[in-house]
């Protein structure tokens, strides 16, 4: 790589709540395999990115009673464990992550932690954010499937504190993380506070594809996961010198702490937030496509060879929960899915078939994309969209959640 000198352009449910608490208070770490705590568990692995999208589910899907109520148990650590975890059917071992409504706030949810039963613990999903030959160097076996869910935004991030530096184009992006102090890019010329994650995470997957810089060859200091990721950006030595990237339902629920860098892709003539603006949370540019650093979440599960029906009856419910297939009582997925930060695939108006992937035009067999902007803006009627009780008032289009779409 040429490293050159450059500068970063500037512009435009009360008892188990109470019992969880007790538990927490007593410093005790209850045993996930425990039916009473923890009824119906799906067990989830694979990319930390997704889980700030599976806390919500969580939540809400354990608020539910009688055998409607689920445990999401989530063991997080990096994009290419999750297929992996699938394929080798490997048991999972250690601590594992589980949610609720917090106790103290009930618009809020929480997450604790729970002890895995190395004896008997596998995955239901593998999670990833990534395509499988990305992690594999091949592609699918016969007996494993890949079904694409909502797409995931990476962010470009510097501290709160950062208020001149506002935009990044790949070129800028590739000196930085490709060439380090190096690069020279103005003012990220410190290597230890130039924040990656590592080479198994599919954030840096996605991020490196955005700026033709092999993940394994990232300069920067590593970060296990987004709250590492958060944590280390914040608490920089040169606060003013500091630059990351983060999955967008992680950044949205840390943007106190952090502000976006708009970016433009190679071949690009401007550069652009995910959001409309820095301040929304409607992802429109990731939505049509001007905002280039995306993929699909991605959930492995073991099928049929024949039949490629699931094998796994955990695995084929949340799959059905996070696509809309299969209902829940617990949430409606365009509703959770927005108000986590990730925007299900009937919101979109573009796809890609791999990760950096040239983009397609996309309609989807049902669209929602007024409703997901309406809930993601908290706005009754976002721009260009129209309310409705019946298809009777929307010409070409359906009546679908109470919008013309």
């Amino acid at each position: 790589m040429n490293c050159r000198k450059t500068t970063l352009i500037a512009g435009g449910t009360a008892a188990l709540a109470c019992a969880l608490a007790g538990s927490a208070q007593a410093q005790t770490t209850p045993n996930c395999s425990d039916a009473t705590m923890f009824p119906n568990p799906i067990y989830l692995s694979g990319s930390s990115a997704f889980e700030p999208t599976a806390q919500v589910m969580g939540a809400k899907l354990a608020g539910l009673t009688g055998d409607a109520r689920a445990t999401l148990i989530y063991k997080s650590t990096s994009s290419c464990d999750g297929p992996n975890s699938i394929r080798d059917n490997t048991t999972l071992t250690g601590t594992a992550d589980y949610f609720i409504v917090d106790p103290a706030d009930a618009t809020k949810t929480k997450k604790l932690t729970c002890s895995l039963d190395a004896a008997i613990t596998k995955s239901d999903v593998g999670i990833a954010d990534i395509f499988y030959e990305n992690c594999s160097g091949g592609g699918l076996t016969s007996t494993l499937s890949d079904t694409q869910g909502p797409i995931q935004a990476m962010i470009f991030i510097v501290p709160e504190a950062n208020t001149t530096s506002t935009n990044l184009t790949a070129e800028e992006g590739q000196d930085i993380w490709g060439c380090g102090m190096a690069g020279s890019v103005a003012p990220f010329t410190s290597d230890g506070d130039i924040q990656q994650r590592n080479s198994g995470s599919g954030t840096q997957g996605v991020v490196a594809k955005a700026i033709n810089v092999p993940p394994g060859s990232f300069k920067g200091k590593a970060n296990a996961g987004g709250s590492d990721m958060v944590t280390s950006i914040t608490t920089a030595t040169n606060l003013d010198k500091a630059i990351g990237f983060l999955a967008a339902d992680s950044y949205d629920t840390k943007r106190a702490l952090l502000n976006p860098l708009a970016f433009r892709a190679f071949g690009q003539t401007k550069a652009f937030f995910a959001d409309s603006g820095a301040d929304t949370f409607d992802k429109k540019n990731v939505r049509d496509g001007h905002y280039v650093v995306w993929g699909p979440e991605h959930f492995f599960a073991k099928i049929d060879a024949t039949t490629k029906a699931f094998t796994n009856a955990n695995a084929a419910k949340f799959i059905g929960w996070v696509n809309g297939t299969t209902t829940t009582a617990a949430f409606n997925y365009v509703r959770v899915e927005a108000e986590a930060g990730v925007v299900p695939l009937c919101a979109m108006k573009v796809k890609r078939t791999s990760d950096g992937g040239f983009l397609q035009p996309y309609t989807p067999p049902a669209a929602c994309g007024c409703y997901f902007e309406s809930v993601a803006t908290k706005t009754a009627l976002p721009p260009g969209c129209t309310t409705c009780a019946s298809d009777a008032i929307c010409g070409a289009k359906h009546c679908l959640n109470g919008f013309c779409e």
